[in-house]
């Protein structure tokens, strides 16, 4: 059944992410820097012209020695901060931030202006593959926070109200520790693949955490976001988490998913949703604005708890044992 493959994609994915994902040592001899002065002087690599961005085309590791900034400059909402090209890039940004001149207001209808096409730390294009970036800050910039291409990491990070997507990587990355709120579209992207842990999502303009096909989140906390909580593709799983008072829905799985030992409460719509044959176990919905648990058929449920929900408690799905609906085994 499919409820079966999603438990074992699970498990299988799971080990498997943070096999190959393990975070970075500390950076080694030859780190090149990076900062404000450098930065408008252009040279931090052999092709980096005077003014930002700064333009990272050759592998290896680099760090900032202070905060960079693109507000004064005459068009900031066109420039981005620092553009990488090569592949196998690691930016420690060392305490520091990057910084422009958005503003963004922070509920579930956050705008923010000006916007453009200036972002924070981005790729040249979508294939620039291994980036990594961790130890900051990228706020108020007119597009992305970071835009990473596939195999990144990105860690220990804050990226706010940015005019897109507070961060965005491709297929096979890990995003860690990552704090992400009021940005203009969704707080953390995930194209496919890989992993979000560990990730604070707040008041972002469409959905807190979004991912592609089989990916994996876990221990994540998403609150108060336009969209979903957490929008998770094919194939993914997503454990020990907590959606709270989103305006689209707590947690949304597509099939051959795993939903397990999950909180969704004061949502807009539906706590949980699968649209397609999942395995969810182990999960609360309380007082969400729709029904608690709206599952799609041949999707496994068990253990689960739905009480105090507008519209229902668990509709469609198979049971595969005992849950309680409003404080009573359910029928």
């Amino acid at each position: 059944m499919a409820w079966r493959s999603g438990r074992i994609a699970y498990r299988l994915t799971f080990a498997a992410t943070w096999a190959a994902l393990a975070l970075p040592a500390g950076a080694a001899d030859g780190v090149m820097e990076i900062n404000q002065t450098l930065a408008l002087a252009g040279g931090v690599v052999a092709g980096d012209a005077p003014g930002f961005p700064v333009s990272l085309d050759e592998p290896g590791s680099y760090v900032l020695t202070s905060n960079l900034s693109t507000a004064a400059l005459d068009d900031p909402m066109a420039v981005t901060a620092v553009v990488v090209s090569a592949d196998n890039v690691t930016i420690d940004m060392n305490g520091f931030a990057i910084s422009g001149p958005t503003v963004c207001s922070c509920s579930t209808a956050t705008s923010c202006t000006p916007t453009g096409t200036g972002g924070g730390i981005e790729v040249s294009s979508l294939g620039v593959s291994g980036l990594v970036v961790f130890n900051g800050s990228v706020s108020g910039m007119p597009d992305r926070g970071v835009q990473a291409g596939p195999n990144a990491r990105i860690y220990e990070l804050t990226v706010s109200e940015n005019g897109n997507s507070g961060a965005a990587a491709g297929a096979n990355s890990l995003f860690d520790r990552v704090i992400s709120t009021c940005n203009g579209a969704s707080g953390v992207v995930l194209t496919a693949d890989g992993a979000a842990e560990a990730i604070t999502a707040r008041s972002n303009k469409t959905a807190g955490i979004e991912t592609g096909t089989g990916a994996v989140i876990g221990s994540s906390t998403s609150h108060g976001n336009g969209g979903a909580g957490i929008m998770a593709g094919s194939g993914s799983a997503v454990h020990d988490s907590t959606a709270q008072n989103n305006s689209g829905g707590g947690i949304v799985v597509g099939p051959d998913g795993t939903v397990r030992g999950n909180a969704a409460s004061g949502n807009s719509g539906a706590g949980f949703s699968t649209t397609g044959a999942s395995l969810v176990t182990e999960n609360k919905a309380t007082s969400n604005t729709g029904v608690g648990f709206s599952l799609s058929a041949g999707s496994g449920y068990e253990g689960n708890i739905a009480s105090g929900n507008s519209t229902g408690t668990i509709t469609g799905g198979v049971s595969l044992g005992p849950n309680l609906c409003d404080g009573a085994v359910c029928p």
